[in-house]
């Protein structure tokens, strides 16, 4: 049957989270994923994966029939934000909800799992799972590109070919898995051993990050200046022929079913069964081309790779439904698992010509707080600045500091407000400017900001938005859209006018350490980490992807004590832009260590 090779794929994986999860003592690289996450995430009990419902379009952005811009002079406080995403089309369709679809919340309808010791129902669903897609870039394909352009270019690179598995001491661990490699103490973050001839340091870099999923290092290569660069255009040749290709995608998909959400999946991973979670239960369906395979993960009791012997599975590809006709899987202990039911993403229904909001998954979009961290203070004089909290005392904020994040100029209509930012120096930035429609309920502020990231050219700009999502991680969003006639996401701050900030010295000093949220967030296309030190440290700050890989080493040096920031400008560590969803990013100095999260929107 077609897909075998990704069946022992899958196999490998789940019995490897089986391991982790019998064992007694896990393996270092366990324990600091586990540390991880419980520290981005601030999950130590169940009680923390508690998340508010969908957040909809703020219903209290009403207008006061008379405005008066002077009514926005004084200091406020940030309450929340709120993030909308607005669609409009063309035709009538309907697509699946982002977060049904990824695992955040419950699909519709539901598995029956009927086992020999118990039964329990499926209700959540994600597409492209953690299983399914990581080790897409880790194959023999990418070997094998490596290896026709090593044969082919050889004659123009004045080179003499030469096998990649010998030379680069790597094997195959299943028919499309490769392991080994030359290694280093730490690949994901450029130290790799580098073979000694110069045009095998460029294939090898491919090889590293596409092969061996070794982190950028093509980037490694050729930013490493203390390295032979002569072939460094091989590298880069190699890597655009590869990403022209396709960059070796699978034409199957992965989908997974489980009784319990993708943060309790975390959980699961690090040996936590949840509570309200009765027999943990993980259904994990491929689909290539034709054919259907099916695996099946019991993490209580203890379960093992379960095969099936019939294919009662009918696959509704416009809608993504699935119905299980009583499918029996049995395992190598002749333990019996039976599949019955219809289970498919919540889906929403879009009317040509009717803007519709494209519902956010509550777990990245959970009103965006600020954490009383953000403050906004405007003068009389069309000056401002945003501050900071220093210190909080019975919920009365007693002290401030000027955090000089950020300075601006400011002038206002009586619906909108002009933002012109400032440089230390006080000049004026270039393309720095936005605009925000105001509007007060009762003692509370309302910004609204709109943006349209596919045609704002300070984001991006394209012919057409079905263009756009094409070329960007746009459409991930609208969950395969088309016919797009309109697109924008929108943000509401609401914040409340507090009587007085008393500014302290410039030169004080926070008596403690401390990570601020970033801001703005969500953001497009950069953010500011204010971070706070006690005295003079050696700093890191790091960004992390959902899967917990490094994507950018922010800080890496010395930093003076004192109310410090820096900008992300979405690009990894070799300067590529990344792709849009949640990143994690932690400070370390010394003993303190801490970790936020922030949604990259494009």
């Amino acid at each position: 049957m077609k897909g075998v090779s990704k069946m022992k794929q899958l196999f490998i994986t789940m019995i490897s989270i089986s391991i982790i999860i019998a064992s007694d003592t896990h393996p270092n690289k366990i324990d600091a994923i586990f540390k991880y996450y419980q520290n981005k995430y601030q999950i130590y009990n169940l009680d923390d994966l508690n998340r508010s419902k969908l957040k909809t379009r703020s219903n209290n952005f009403h207008s006061s029939t008379e405005r008066d811009p002077s009514q926005l002079i004084g200091n406020w406080e940030g309450q929340d934000r709120e993030m909308g995403l607005y669609i409009t089309v063309g035709t009538d369709q309907v697509a699946p909800t982002m977060g049904s679809i990824n695992g955040f919340e419950p699909a519709d309808g539901s598995l029956t799992i009927t086992h020999d010791e118990f039964t329990t129902e499926l209700t959540y669903m994600s597409i492209g799972s953690i299983f399914g897609n990581r080790n897409n870039n880790r194959n023999a394909g990418a070997l094998q590109h490596a290896q026709d352009y090593v044969d082919s270019a050889a004659t123009l690179q004045g080179q003499s070919p030469f096998d990649l598995l010998e030379e680069f001491d790597l094997s195959y661990f299943t028919d499309d898995s490769i392991v080994g490699g030359l290694g280093g103490d730490d690949p994901e973050n450029c130290e790799i051993n580098w073979p000694d001839d110069p045009y095998q340091m460029a294939v090898y870099s491919f090889v590293s990050e596409y092969v061996l999923n070794e982190g950028a290092s093509v980037g490694c290569f050729t930013d490493d200046m203390s390295l032979d660069q002569t072939y460094a255009y091989v590298a880069l040749e190699i890597e655009n022929q590869w990403s022209e290709s396709g960059g070796g995608d699978d034409s199957g998909r992965e989908y997974m079913f489980m009784n319990f959400d993708i943060m309790n999946l975390f959980l699961i991973m690090f040996g936590m069964v949840p509570e309200g979670v009765e027999y943990p239960t993980l259904l994990v369906l491929s689909t290539e081309d034709e054919d259907v395979m099916v695996m099946a993960l019991v993490f209580v009791p203890e379960g093992s790779y379960i095969s099936f012997d019939s294919e009662n599975i009918t696959i509704d590809d416009e809608n993504l439904e699935f119905s299980f006709n009583d499918l029996m899987m049995v395992d190598s202990a002749g333990t019996t698992l039976n599949v019955d039911g219809i289970i498919g993403p919540s889906m929403y229904e879009l009317l040509a010509g009717v803007e519709t909001e494209i519902p956010l998954p509550s777990i990245l979009f959970d009103s965006v707080s600020t954490d009383g961290d953000w403050y906004l203070s405007l003068n009389d004089d069309g000056t401002g600045t945003d501050i900071e909290i220093l210190e909080v005392e019975d919920y009365y904020y007693e002290t401030y500091i000027d955090t000089n994040i950020s300075y601006f100029i400011w002038n206002a209509t009586d619906d909108s407000v002009f933002i012109t930012y400032l440089d230390d120096e006080g000049s004026i930035i270039e393309d720095d400017n936005i605009s925000v429609a105001y509007s007060f309920n009762e003692d509370t502020l309302l910004f609204s900001q709109t943006i349209d990231p596919c045609t704002d050219p300070y984001y991006y700009y394209y012919e057409s938005y079905d263009e756009c999502f094409e070329n960007t991680d746009i459409g991930m969003y609208a969950m395969g859209v088309y016919d797009i006639q309109d697109f924008h996401q929108e943000m509401v701050s609401h914040l409340t006018l507090i009587d007085a900030v008393a500014i302290s010295d410039e030169d004080n000093i926070p008596g403690d350490y401390k990570l601020y949220s970033p801001y703005p967030n969500p953001f497009n296309p950069v953010t500011t980490l204010g971070y706070d030190l006690p005295e003079d440290e050696f700093v890191n700050i790091t960004i992390y992807n959902m899967m917990g890989r490094v994507v950018s080493n922010l800080v890496s040096s010395w930093q003076n004590a004192g109310f410090n920031s820096i900008q992300w400008n979405a690009t990894n560590n070799v300067g590529q832009p990344v792709s849009a969803g949640v990143y994690l990013y932690t400070i370390e100095a010394r003993d303190f260590r801490q970790s936020k999260k922030m949604v990259l929107l494009k």
